[in-house]
């Protein structure tokens, strides 16, 4: 790596890792990332979870824990913040979360740059391409506060150990592209697709199409294409996807196909307006700018990417839980692609000096809707403080009833044991009869009955709201809040 790369790598990472520690929010709001602190502390303190009739740490009972790679990442960056002496507070294994997601995040967009400059050998489009992709406000959440920065760091890294594989053909970078391709699937699930991506972009690296009046003819470069290479490239890969499939990739999988599947389209509308709301018209115009030149030249790279991004822009309308950062290495990252080549392909000094300029203002306006989702958040997490405001008013032996999802902040925050909604008044009695006192979410727990239940438990019970806050629906750490009035209602026999 020349002086200028290693200076902008450097300026990327930092950039970004400060911005990133600078808006960490003070809890965790987003349900798998308290899992990935619960195992945190089981793994290097020991820490259990209070006893719930809810599986809630099957990794307890010796179940490999699923995302795993995230999980031990996690858990080795929570054992190394609990060895540094010089830390002012005990470290926590929400910070290590945290900070595991950053890190990696933040390597991963410099991975992003160094494939753009490596495919282009320009610094200023590849540098632009890179921030385009971090800066934006979707992406960045998807780091700040869910666990994509592992995936960033895998993928892009995968792409660039490739195209130093296709300049210098040395089998150690083939096996790195095939290593980390195999290790973005024991991040996410979500890595399942990706070496449609890797692969192809492969294939269209090292086969030329040449045609004649007569006839067309493919070439392959033989240099690259040899069972080495192609073994090394597989291989490894091979390996590590069939054992997250069997850890945890295949039951996660059975899900979506399952229970989170829709029919093609279905979501079309929604990611049309979602994708228009957090993305400016001057991010458009420069795809398309990219896509212009690329078709002009013929550039097979870009007309891949673009295929692959239309292509998969179709299969995400058939995902039922569609979320905009789901559409980040798979959408977002060829765009960047586009992009950086259209950037390279400017010519004209005062040209290159305006649209650089324009580059700029399309980073600031990607970051500046989210910033104030940002700092919110970094001022309250409302999942984490009506946890602790359930620790103050339920007895440490009280029973706490919510919709099963909600369980493991109370059992993580509040420390108290927790139940799903019981299917019958049944439960209610069995845990009054034992002398304990039960508590149940209001939206998160009543709300999930029909009002011939509810008007059951009213008249059979006296309802006494003991705490109230605000909380928040968790499961994507989306951008728009879906924070909400709750209460914690206690239930006393009449």
């Amino acid at each position: 790596m020349d002086k200028k790369n290693l200076f902008i790598s450097l300026f990327i990472f930092f950039f970004f890792l400060s911005s990133f520690l600078y808006y960490e929010q003070p809890g965790i709001l987003q349900l798998d990332l308290v899992g990935m602190a619960t195992y945190a502390e089981y793994v290097i303190i020991g820490e259990k979870l209070v006893a719930s009739p809810l599986d809630l740490a099957p990794y307890e009972h010796g179940v490999i824990p699923w995302r795993t790679g995230n999980q031990l990442l996690t858990a080795a960056a929570f054992f190394i913040l609990s060895q540094t002496a010089i830390l002012p507070t005990p470290p926590s294994a929400e910070h290590a979360v945290f900070l595991t997601q950053f890190i990696f995040g933040s390597l991963g967009i410099v991975f992003l740059y160094l494939f753009l400059f490596q495919l282009y050998k320009k610094y200023i489009p590849a540098l632009f391409g890179a921030l385009i992709f971090g800066a934006s406000a979707p992406l960045f959440n998807a780091i700040l506060s869910k666990d994509h920065g592992t995936e960033f760091f895998f993928a892009f890294g995968s792409f660039y150990f490739l195209s130093i594989a296709l300049e210098k053909n040395k089998v150690i970078y083939f096996f790195l592209t095939s290593l980390f391709l195999g290790l973005l699937l024991w991040m996410r699930e979500a890595g399942l697709f990706f070496p449609i991506l890797l692969y192809g972009f492969f294939i269209v690296q090292t086969i030329i199409v040449t045609y004649n009046s007569q006839e067309r003819k493919v070439i392959y470069n033989k240099e690259i294409v040899t069972l080495k290479n192609i073994s090394l490239l597989f291989l490894p890969y091979f390996v590590l996807a069939c054992l997250a499939f069997y850890v945890y990739v295949f039951a996660l999988l059975k899900n979506a196909t399952t229970d989170l599947n829709a029919a093609f389209f279905t979501y079309t509308a929604e990611m049309v307006s979602t994708i228009s709301d957090w993305h400016p018209l001057l991010y458009f115009l420069f795809v398309f700018l990219g896509l212009y030149f690329g078709i002009i030249k013929k550039e097979k790279s870009i007309l891949f990417f673009g295929l692959i991004t239309l292509f998969f822009f179709v299969l995400f309308t058939k995902n039922a839980t569609f979320d905009l950062r789901h559409l980040g290495i798979y959408v977002f990252f060829p765009a960047s692609v586009i992009i950086c080549y259209g950037l390279c392909c400017l010519e004209r000094k005062w040209m290159q000096i305006a649209v650089f300029f324009l580059a700029g203002v399309l980073c600031v306006q990607l970051f500046m809707p989210g910033i104030s989702l940002f700092e919110q958040r970094k001022e309250q997490i409302y999942t984490k403080e009506f946890g602790l405001g359930i620790a103050s008013v339920v007895p440490s032996d009280g029973i706490v009833f919510a919709q099963k999802d909600f369980c493991l902040f109370v059992a993580y925050y509040a420390k108290r044991t927790c139940q799903g909604m019981p299917t019958s008044l049944d439960t209610f009695d069995s845990a009054l009869a034992s002398g304990k006192r039960v508590f149940v979410f209001y939206e998160a727990g009543f709300g999930f009955y029909d009002d011939t239940m509810k008007n059951a438990i009213e008249e059979k019970y006296v309802l006494a709201s003991v705490y109230s806050g605000k909380f928040e629906t968790f499961h994507h750490a989306d951008l728009d809040p879906q924070i909400y009035d709750e209460q914690l209602i206690e239930i006393k026999v009449k």
